[in-house]
């Protein structure tokens, strides 16, 4: 039987696994032989391993086997073996000489002798430190293999008749879907507050295949192999009156089983330094994007090194340039800071592939956004991080409660006062955000007094403006109103629904607090 090693020459990597082309040249001679092709990992899925031949040959009676050669394993075992008593030897070697160093028993030395041995001894303790060094060093490089060596015997080997037409070197190629790897989309935000945003995509490619990838072909592809290709079938919801002796379903116990199986199934899938002024940020070439019929592929450029177990191999995918406008933002109410936004026109941003993007301003990381990529919107509005610069307070000035006898009311009036202050040494213009309540009720009634400028949504109560503050200045802005409710009645306050409208965690549409797809549940 003869052994054929393989070695990875290019891989098709899913977002969940990936199809490994392993290569090798086998020397055949005429007729029919039986091969022994290794290289096959342990996660491969054997199911969809082939094997394709060149010309000239075909193949037979393919099988998997457990690979029991152990040559390899006893060679290295030999070597480590050798290595650890030469190291034994040199230790003997160094005690020897340090015990012979003491002359304080001996009276048949001569002063010279004594004098060689002490001058020399200095120099053989490091000679033979050194070299133990370079043993212990081989010896914990012969371990790591001997380790890899073991983990191979336990890789399936395939086994195949394989028949040539003539002696010759033949290329084979074994292809199967590899289960222990996969890649991630990272989004990059890059930005210096005034020119056009970069949105880049990059990708983090992983592998636990027990061997290292090196100068391989990668192409990425944007999704997976489908699983169930069956196609969604609806089914008719009939509506009848609830029968008033009948107990009601608990829904609430229902939806919350649901909401622990989505986890569940959704866990089952599973700061950077300021730039120097005169740097630019290294850029690689953009790989080829394909739209094939289903999904989206990257071929990239350059050969890749994806090693096993280790930390994840990073590799730039796209760049999309967006016009934005950009201004600072506050909600001083709700947070008593500054943001710096980025507007941004909701249909030109890419399909995306993820819902998060790390934000770096004027090179400096200032942390992680969430993208909704809401198409109902045609603005997407972008958080760049806090603007330190801009000052923000607001305080409650006065609530007064009074009651009017002749509607048998109970009146409250609230004054706001919002103060805010520019440091930089340039204007700045700043949208607030603020609100009032709204009435639920016909019996409550809810009446701005001053808004200073604001605009209101009446569905909502929110309020917004935009000012203009110059260098070092500031501007207060006041805001009251008053809310009217019979005097015999307790006024309530309850929040809307107090969740956004995507999942911050997988980027799904919210209906609830929980998010159906991942089990998140907003605070």
């Amino acid at each position: 039987m003869k052994i054929i090693q393989t070695i990875p020459s290019s891989v098709n990597l899913f977002r969940s696994g990936a199809e490994i082309t392993r290569t090798a040249t086998a020397e055949l001679s005429k007729g029919t032989e039986t091969l022994m092709i290794k290289g096959i990992s342990t996660r491969a899925n054997l199911n969809t391993a082939r094997l394709y031949c060149g010309k000239g040959i075909t193949m037979s009676n393919m099988r998997f086997e457990t690979d029991s050669d152990d040559t390899e394993v006893k060679e290295i075992e030999g070597k480590l073996e050798a290595l650890r008593q030469e190291n034994a030897a040199r230790e003997l070697q160094k005690s020897l000489w340090e015990t012979n160093g003491d002359f304080s028993s001996r009276t048949s030395v001569s002063a010279s002798e004594i004098e060689s041995y002490i001058s020399a001894l200095p120099q053989r303790l490091k000679e033979i430190q050194e070299a133990s060094f370079v043993c212990t060093k081989e010896i914990g490089e012969l371990e790591k293999k001997l380790e890899d060596a073991n983990q191979r015997k336990t890789r399936p080997v395939m086994i195949a008749e394989i028949s040539a037409e003539a002696d010759g070197s033949y290329p084979l190629e074994v292809h199967y879907v590899e289960n222990g790897a996969g890649w991630s989309p990272v989004y990059e935000i890059h930005t210096d507050g005034q020119g056009p945003l970069e949105l880049l995509l990059r990708a983090s490619m992983n592998q636990k295949s027990g061997e290292d990838w090196e100068n391989i072909k990668v192409r990425l592809f944007t999704g997976n192999p489908s699983g169930n290709n069956t196609l969604p079938v609806m089914n008719t919801t009939f509506l009848d009156i609830q029968d008033p002796y009948r107990p009601q379903p608990r829904r609430q116990m229902a939806g919350m089983a649901m909401m622990g199986s989505a986890k569940a199934m959704a866990m089952n899938d599973m700061v950077m330094e300021d730039a120097a002024p005169m740097m630019a940020m290294m850029e690689t070439p953009e790989p080829e994007e394909t739209e094939d019929l289903t999904m989206t592929e990257f071929e990239l450029d350059a050969l890749q090194n994806i090693r096993s177990e280790e930390a994840e191999s990073m590799a730039d995918l796209t760049k999309t340039i967006l016009d934005a406008e950009y201004e600072v933002c506050t909600c001083p109410r709700i947070d008593a800071s500054a943001y710096l936004t980025a507007k941004v026109k909701t249909a030109e941003l890419p399909n995306l592939l993820a819902n998060s993007a790390k934000v770096y301003l004027s090179g400096m990381y200032m942390g992680t956004v969430i993208l909704n990529q809401d198409y109902s919107e045609e603005f997407e509005t972008i958080s760049l991080g806090k603007e330190e610069r801009i000052r923000i307070s607001t305080k409650e000035v006065s609530k007064k409660t009074s009651k009017t006898l002749l509607k048998a009311q109970n009146v409250t009036e609230y004054v706001y006062e919002t103060t805010i202050m520019n440091t930089l040494s340039r204007e700045v213009t700043v949208l607030v955000k603020d609100q009032i309540p709204v009435s639920a009720n016909k019996a409550v009634t809810v009446d701005l007094i001053k808004a200073d400028g604001y605009q209101k949504e009446d569905e909502t109560g929110f309020l917004k403006q935009t000012v203009t503050i110059p260098a070092g200045g500031s501007k207060v802005l006041t805001l009251s109103y008053k809310v009217s409710w019979p005097k015999d009645k307790v006024l309530k306050e309850s929040a809307s629904a107090g969740y956004p409208k995507f999942c911050p965690e997988c980027g799904s549409v919210l209906s609830s607090r929980t998010c159906s797809t991942c089990g998140w549940t907003a605070q």
